[in-house]
């Protein structure tokens, strides 16, 4: 009969149809999961080429800053007096720290990203504190005590201190120093900031100051701090 379908017929286009839609669903199942692998390939090399890229950059950096610390770190010498082979030395501190500033701002532009280049942005200050620009110094190590590097920061926060000792400013020397014993780090340790809030104290508050060493010798017996803070304790002298 015309229209009629028989049932070996219906059969056949059912599974045809079964056929069709499992063909549909293989494909859009294996193109969702090349999507998924290309995704992730993706991922991986933008990882990968990061990784590479940053160690590149730190290596670079690790050579421009040891160039640096060479001039921070060299020896002023005589006029006329010799150098040894591959010494870096200076006639004069203004020049040295001119020289030493300059490349560590180089680091610092040119490796941002890296903690060496951060590093080297605190260096920086110290070259400006050694050239008498306090202002400069002052603002970047306060950019750097508020940063995002607590390292840095910490010793940037050290420096802080220093500075506020020197132009007779007590009280923010000691907001700086009580902020590193609560919070130490690495680079600045309690200990050490312990020791420098015990100096800032020995002539205003002696009492304070032996405490803080008593404290630092109970904390670290038998160790070179215990020694310097039993030092300091004998030109203390007695304090009520």
């Amino acid at each position: 009969m015309p229209g009629h379908i028989s049932p070996k017929e219906l059969k056949r286009d059912r599974f045809v149809e079964t056929v069709e839609h499992g063909a549909e669903y293989a494909y859009s199942h294996a193109r969702s999961l090349w999507l998924t692998i290309g995704v992730a390939a993706l991922v991986f090399a933008a990882v990968f080429g990061w990784r590479f890229w940053s160690a590149q950059q730190s290596q670079k950096a690790s050579v421009a800053f040891d160039a640096a610390m060479k001039s921070f770190e060299a020896r002023i010498r005589a006029p006329g007096e010799p150098e040894e082979p591959g010494e870096v030395t200076y006639v004069f501190d203004k020049l040295k720290y001119q020289e030493s500033r300059k490349k560590f701002d180089e680091v610092a532009a040119k490796y941002s990203l890296t903690q060496l280049g951060t590093l080297a942005r605190y260096y920086s200050a110290l070259c400006s504190i050694h050239l008498d620009e306090t202002d400069k110094a002052g603002n970047e190590l306060r950019a750097l005590a508020s940063g995002s590097n607590a390292e840095v920061a910490s010793l940037a926060k050290l420096s802080l201190g220093e500075m506020a000792v020197q132009a007779g400013k007590p009280d923010d020397a000691t907001k700086f120093l009580t902020d590193l014993i609560d919070h130490p780090t690495a680079l600045v340790p309690k200990a050490r900031a312990q020791m420098a809030l015990a100096a800032l104290y020995q002539k205003s508050k002696p009492a304070e100051a032996a405490k803080i060493y008593e404290q630092v010798k109970k904390d670290f017996p038998d160790t070179p701090l215990a020694e310097e803070a039993d030092r300091r304790l004998s030109e203390l002298g007695p304090v009520s």
